[in-house]
């Protein structure tokens, strides 16, 4: 999962340092051995991230985000906060085995401690 747009609503948010290179490692994996799928989504929805994340064993997130909350996109472009919980809630009866946040603020615990 990419989400290579800056945050719509506070223009002071910074675009995503060289996402091209973060992405590189797993472009160049595309169509090598290897014992996964992988799938680059830019831009990403709540529901679209909800479809991804379908039998996945591994979730790798680079974009936005805050304490307790990554920022996604509406279909608009918009920027779409999630919590905490909803990602809880998505992942709580999946299969997946592995899942990293690489983003602004995400290891600061949010303000309900969640």
């Amino acid at each position: 999962m990419l989400d290579e747009s800056p945050d719509a609503d506070d223009p002071g948010q910074p675009p995503l340092v060289d996402l091209e290179r973060e992405a590189r490692p797993f472009r160049e994996l595309h169509g090598e051995p290897f014992p996964a799928d992988l799938t680059l989504r830019p831009h990403v929805t709540p529901d679209e991230l909800d479809f991804a994340l379908g039998e996945a064993d591994v979730f790798h997130f680079v974009g936005h985000g805050g304490p307790g909350t990554l920022l996604l996109e509406n279909r608009d472009g918009t920027t779409r906060p999630i919590d905490s919980g909803w990602l809880r809630e998505r992942f709580q009866n999946r299969a997946l085995r592995l899942a990293v946040f690489q983003s602004c603020l995400t290891a600061v615990p949010s303000p309900q401690g969640r």
